[in-house]
């Protein structure tokens, strides 16, 4: 194999950037000691200022780790997650180099499908893991599909394609092309990152994995998902993670204007799934017919399905099995109904966390109810963009939307 054959050179480079959290980044560490074998794999920590004990206690317990081959890479200040990740790489004499989040953990046979995935096709500038939830947390997302890679709606919002899935579903194991991938786990050629300028370093904590996946195929190379490949992902457990949330998307759209185009529901489509629309304008999918599998453990998208296995639940009196189903139910076909029953659920299950979740998604779709000029427009422009594009169904989705809303 190609990643074979340097000799003086390291396979791989991890970074690793982490804000604080250390107890977070030492969980990370144990998980990479543990499932990655051979010496020719270096690991960095790239430590954005942290006040707690990553300061002191990062390297003396990534060296008893990994001895000579680990580095903590103590920066005077938050640089931001591009910055810190560009300032690792830059330490990387390898072929490869893997970002990786610290709120990560890994286990099993996870990084060979992801090195065998650029031996197996030309071309191929980034691929990611399957990030799942993790499991044991008593959440309603535990052990479901985080990212299986990024797609965008008719309003050209990202979106995780098949979030919530059961990481076995059948519609993520079809190879696809994507538009974009997460930088939660990422790996590429370093040479490659080199050659496209690194992360962006305009972006604060979001938006810098879509600008280099824009790069990346505007120099004509594919973003593959390797489903065989799973890492745990717990997700945005950095503080301030979306502090420059409308700066990045502003900087984004400047930055890869015309690059990104709507296939959320061509994904959906394609796996026999129906769009609809809430009346806030938020995409979700179902599967249509009554011929559903009766399991939501194996059909996510059978809204049938779940009334009967909630009742069941609650007839056992399971709280946490409710608060579990409600929630899914409420995530994958959002409406303020659902909001409602899953806040319920949750706090009868004693999870405080998890219902203020609840009441916040109802808040949100309250707040853009609020604005029906601004619903209205982006409807019209996503049927307009439909028209163009040759998507009748789509078309007649926003058609139908707006039709309500004159009533």
């Amino acid at each position: 194999m190609a990643w074979r054959n340097s000799v003086r050179m390291d396979l791989l480079t991890v970074v690793i950037p982490a804000l604080n959290l250390w107890e977070i980044t030492r969980s990370c560490l144990e998980s990479l000691a543990a499932s990655l074998r051979g010496g020719a794999i270096r690991i960095v920590v790239v430590d954005n200022g942290s006040g707690d004990a990553t300061a002191t206690e990062c390297a003396p317990f990534g060296e008893s780790l990994f001895g000579e081959r680990f580095t903590h890479l103590r920066l005077p200040e938050n640089w931001g997650f591009g910055r810190a990740c560009n300032a690792g790489a830059e330490l990387a004499a390898s072929r490869f180099v893997l970002f990786l989040n610290n709120d990560t953990t890994c286990s099993g046979n996870w990084l060979a499908p992801l090195l065998r995935a650029f031996e197996a096709e030309a071309g191929v500038g980034a691929v990611s893991p399957l990030l799942v939830f993790p499991e044991g947390t008593g959440k309603y997302e535990a052990g479901r599909v985080q990212h299986a890679g990024v797609c965008l709606d008719p309003s050209l919002h990202p979106t995780h394609v098949w979030s919530l899935f059961p990481p076995r579903h059948g519609a993520i194991r079809r190879r696809r092309s994507l538009q974009a991938l997460s930088a939660a786990a990422l790996l590429c050629p370093a040479q490659v990152f080199r050659d496209l300028g690194g992360f962006f370093p305009g972006f604060e904590n979001g938006g810098e994995d879509m600008d280099l996946s824009c790069r990346m195929r505007r120099a004509g190379l594919k973003l593959r998902l390797v489903p065989e490949s799973v890492v745990q992902h717990h997700t945005s457990l950095t503080p301030g993670r979306f502090d420059h949330a409308r700066e990045n998307a502003r900087l984004l759209a400047e930055r890869c204007r015309a690059c990104f185009s709507p296939d959320l529901f061509r994904f959906w489509r394609g796996e026999g799934y129906e769009p609809r629309l809430t009346d806030w304008l938020e995409p979700y999918a179902v599967l249509p017919g009554n011929d559903a599998e009766p399991d939501p453990a194996r059909e996510p998208l059978a809204l049938e399905a779940y009334a009967p296995a909630l009742a069941a639940a609650r007839t056992a009196s399971d709280s946490g099995e409710a608060a579990r189903l409600a929630g899914l139910a409420a995530a994958l076909f959002p409406s303020p109904a659902r909001f409602a029953a899953a806040h319920e659920a949750a706090l009868a299950a004693g999870r405080a966390n998890e219902a203020a979740r609840w009441r916040l998604r109802a808040a949100q779709a309250d707040a853009l109810l609020g604005k029906p000029e601004v619903l209205a427009r982006r409807a019209e422009e996503a049927a307009a963009w439909a028209r163009q594009a040759g998507e009748a169904a789509t078309e007649r989705l926003y058609a139908d939307w707006l039709a309500t809303r004159k009533k």
